[in-house]
């Protein structure tokens, strides 16, 4: 680190380090590896995380972490509220900015912050500082507030180099199926799945689109359901599809065939369903409509019953988001009514199934199947988590990233910061997950422009 950056923290620890929440920057420096999730001071740290003293200790052993220690700590400074500070040790306003101001904890409700964040949000690469659930998922106790960036300009066009851009102006943008199972016979119900389904109905209707759900449905119904979704008509005049599945599910590890199960498993007659059948409905033979459109599949159930457990190595992430509130006590359908035994917040959308040694792999290889991306909440042969309280790991993370990033991002890389947001959650026992996305000739980038559109145009 240059000798101008150490004098810079210097004169952060002794002028401005009341000003700093950590509580908010604290992710932010994990996040863009000012520290390492392995740092031998971060179990001490975390005793006492508010501390004056150990707020002081963090940024002063930054100057000790290599040479792009001072930029990642500037950038996570701007990321988690911080602005007014990062303007005063680089400069760029006056220096009463800070000194004038009564409040000690500067947060993103501060006016001089926000608008600084607000600004830095046009960049492409830049987090503003209220984008933070993730880091509180397994703590809180109410589930996501969804609230849409909305695009100021279209980015489907015109097109750029090697890369095309499906188009995405349609009113409505797109129709979604959203599907959730929540009562069972059987099995288990998943109560905590509502809120999944309650928060990608705004989140999409926000953005644009037309939002079909259907609840509780058997095997046979989900087969009804989407097969009747696909030969809609309404399709032909919009420019995308989405079809959400959350559900029981399961599957054997090593094979990318996952069982959705309905409401009805384990009773008889009851149907078998798989993810690639709700596929095959969409190919361009089956569905002319969304030929040569964006269809987009997300697919919130388990693949197994094997749970992935974090690898103790210096370069794997560690847990940083463990708490006292990990070990809670359970809803059964209402938050609020508590049982007397105490069990982990988080639960899986896993159920035994068996698989015949005869069953082929499915097969990929046909242009048929062109414009399709499909997101599973886990890898195949691994569960997926549910907070009891919130809902899923994977839909509330997707809802938030979604929420504060189609606006400039296109979706591929929204996928890649959901699974980027999903690798830092652990369960008590320090289990984790992984987001797996199959790229079926999508070939284009696929921005949303949520909520844009023509003035003359009102959505129906």
């Amino acid at each position: 680190m240059e000798y101008k950056d150490r004098e810079k923290i210097d004169r952060l620890c002794n002028q401005l380090l009341q000003s700093i929440d950590i509580d908010k920057l604290w992710p932010k420096l994990l996040e863009n590896q000012v520290y390492n999730r392995d740092d031998v001071n971060i179990p001490n740290w975390q005793k006492h995380l508010s501390s004056v003293d150990t707020v002081r200790d963090i940024c002063t052993t930054i100057k000790t972490r290599g040479p792009h220690a001072y930029k990642n700590f500037i950038l996570s400074l701007s990321q988690s509220g911080h602005q007014p500070i990062v303007d005063q040790l680089e400069n760029h306003r006056s220096s009463n900015i800070i000194s004038n101001s009564n409040n000690n904890n500067i947060g993103p409700n501060n006016e001089t912050s926000s608008n600084s964040i607000e600004s830095a949000n046009n960049s492409n690469f830049d987090e503003h500082s209220k984008d933070d659930y993730h880091t509180k998922l397994v703590k809180n106790f109410e589930p996501l507030s969804i609230k849409v960036r909305k695009a100021d300009v279209f980015k489907d066009g015109p097109e750029i180099k090697d890369i095309e851009r499906y188009p995405m102006r349609s009113i409505p943008r797109g129709l979604v199926l959203i599907i959730t199972n929540i009562v069972y016979e059987m099995v288990d119900c998943r109560p905590s799945a509502k809120y999944d389904e309650a928060n990608l109905k705004q989140l999409f209707e926000e953005m644009g689109f037309k939002v079909i759900i259907h609840s509780n449905l058997t095997g046979d119904q989900i087969k009804k359901k989407v097969k009747e979704f696909s030969k809609m008509k309404e399709l032909r005049r919009v420019d995308s599809a989405f079809i959400i599945i959350s559900s029981h599910g399961a599957g054997e590890h090593g094979r990318q065939e996952t069982e959705i199960q309905g409401t009805d498993y384990k009773l008889p007659n009851y149907e078998t369903v798989f993810c690639t059948d709700i596929i095959d409905y969409f190919t361009a033979e089956q569905c002319p409509n969304l030929c040569g459109k964006p269809k987009i599949f997300i697919f919130q159930t388990c693949s197994a019953k094997k749970e992935k457990i974090v690898q103790r190595c210096s370069n794997v992430a560690q847990n940083n988001f463990n708490s006292n509130n990990l070990s809670t006590f359970s809803s059964n359908s209402t938050r609020g009514i508590k049982h007397q035994k105490a069990v982990s917040r988080s639960v899986t959308d896993t159920v035994t199934a068996e698989f015949s040694d005869t069953e082929q792999p499915y097969n990929l290889s046909s242009r048929n199947y062109e414009d399709t991306l499909i997101a599973y909440a886990t890898l195949p042969g691994y569960v997926s988590y549910r907070d009891t309280y919130n809902g899923s790991w994977f839909i509330q993370i997707l809802c938030e990233v979604f929420m504060n990033y189609a606006c400039e991002r296109h979706i591929q890389d929204l996928f890649v910061m959901t699974d980027r947001r999903l690798k830092d959650l652990r369960t008590a026992c320090n289990k984790c997950q992984t987001l797996w996305v199959i790229n079926q000739g999508f070939h284009k980038h696929c921005f949303l422009n949520p909520g844009l559109f023509h003035k003359s145009s009102e959505i129906n």
